[in-house]
């Protein structure tokens, strides 16, 4: 079956969040570098951003970031996004036992306000040896 975000966002049994603020948000602006020539963002870029804020989140809550190894990752595109589109990235860790698990979504922002809909879900999951 194809993969929906009701399905993408649960958490399963076990994992617990490795913060207690809750629901990380960092803001950008795509640029060229992240383009193709169609000025229309790599899918790569999605990833690349929700790998570096996966690291950041792990590194913040004390995991040594040498001893993980990805896993899997499931992405969902509902919109692409265009050169000079600002963004809001949302992420958040969840760790059980040796497994981790991180669920983020990009959503355009305009004037400042964040659209609650994603543009895109993802959600990466990977082993630390700790």
């Amino acid at each position: 079956t194809f993969p929906i975000i009701d399905e993408l966002c649960a958490v399963p049994d076990g994992f617990i969040p490795t913060s207690t603020d809750g629901v990380s948000r960092i803001q950008g602006v795509w640029t060229m570098a992240n383009s193709d020539v169609f000025q229309h963002i790599h899918a790569r870029e999605y990833l690349y951003a929700m790998e570096n804020r996966m690291g950041a989140l792990a590194a913040e809550a004390g995991l040594p970031l040498q001893n993980m190894s990805a896993l899997s990752s499931r992405v969902i595109y509902r919109r692409p996004s265009l050169v000079g589109e600002y963004f809001e990235l949302r992420c958040q860790l969840f760790r059980r036992k040796h497994e981790l698990l991180a669920l983020g979504s990009f959503h355009s922002v305009v004037e400042g306000v964040a659209d609650e809909r994603p543009s895109s879900y993802l959600s990466f999951s990977a082993f630390i040896d700790k």
